[in-house]
């Protein structure tokens, strides 16, 4: 079943992983398109997450220091930091972007692999087509569903690392 249009959508793997030897084992995806003034409330969480900014503005916390999220910024939590994440500007303002959540205990160690910093500025918009097809391999709840999701986040995660200043001649 495709992911469906809407504000805020959710897409997680069904249960323990079928295939848990992949390396980029993708937990979820999702997008979310909040007003200014949203926030989430601090969790510590135990996986990798990535959000991608599309548009609007907003924060997110490292530490105890806030970070500007801003259009084709990138920013990874990594296990077991605390994820706290709030929109920027008034409530008529919106702050979309798309995030994936990675839960192999190799999967930070992985992410390092594409020279991505804590928080990246792109220079290419977030590719949310992969972020799609990341939905939808998740929502087949297969092992071949599996493998397409990491195989579309590996593709995601190559997109990030070739617009990061880092990896740009």
């Amino acid at each position: 079943m495709p992911l469906p249009e809407a504000r805020n959508t959710s897409a997680f793997r069904l249960g323990q992983p079928a295939v848990p030897h992949l390396p980029l084992r993708v937990r979820s995806t999702g997008r979310y398109d909040v007003a200014g003034g949203w926030s989430e409330p601090p969790v510590e969480k135990w996986f990798v997450e990535l959000t991608w900014t599309v548009s609007g503005e907003g924060e997110a916390l490292i530490g105890d220091r806030y970070f500007r999220l801003r259009p084709g910024d990138i920013h990874l939590y990594f296990p077991g930091e605390t994820h706290h994440l709030r929109a920027l500007g008034q409530p008529d303002k919106r702050w979309r972007y798309h995030w994936i959540t990675f839960d192999h205990p190799e999967a930070e160690r992985w992410l390092g692999g594409f020279n991505l910093a804590r928080h990246t500025t792109a220079l290419a918009p977030c590719p949310q087509p992969l972020f799609k097809a990341v939905a939808d391999a998740l929502l087949l709840g297969t092992a071949e569903g599996e493998r397409q999701a990491a195989r579309h986040a590996h593709d995601l995660l190559l997109a990030a690392s070739a617009t990061s200043p880092a990896s740009t001649p």
